[in-house]
């Protein structure tokens, strides 16, 4: 048994979200700021150097291209060295060989959304929607 949502309520819905994920952003990067000074912000438990080895980098520029086997050496979670065959100098070596790597990628993909219509939204069929 599915429940149908009006079109204002489905906006309604929509724009709270949206003001959520907005806010809920925004503090917690205010937050985030304000508490760690700005040289220890890393990775917790992450060596203070660190080598990839060997990645097929994606640099999202059009100058820059695809760099094919390169590795990136990040110094307190900043990228310092992009080449080939770079010294570890005692870095915490990964091997990336035939894997890909995109320096500064965010995952926001994340269904924040959903849980602000939970009770109404469990009864929602997404097959219904779409055959509509």
């Amino acid at each position: 048994m599915t429940e149908n949502i009006t079109r204002k309520e489905f906006l309604r819905l929509a724009a709270a979200a949206t003001t959520y994920t907005a806010l809920a952003g925004y503090a917690g990067r205010a937050s985030a700021q304000n508490a760690v000074p700005e040289s220890a912000r890393t990775v917790a438990g992450s060596p203070a150097r660190t080598l990839i080895r060997g990645a097929d980098v994606l640099t999202m520029d059009a100058t820059l291209g695809e760099r094919p086997a390169t590795d990136v050496l990040l110094d307190n979670g900043r990228i310092e060295a992009i080449g080939t065959g770079l010294p570890a100098d005692g870095a915490e070596v990964i091997d990336a060989r035939g894997m890909i790597l995109m320096p500064g990628m965010i995952d926001g993909h994340r269904h924040v959304w959903q849980s602000i219509g939970l009770g109404r939204l469990t009864k929602f069929n997404p097959g219904d929607y779409s055959a509509n």
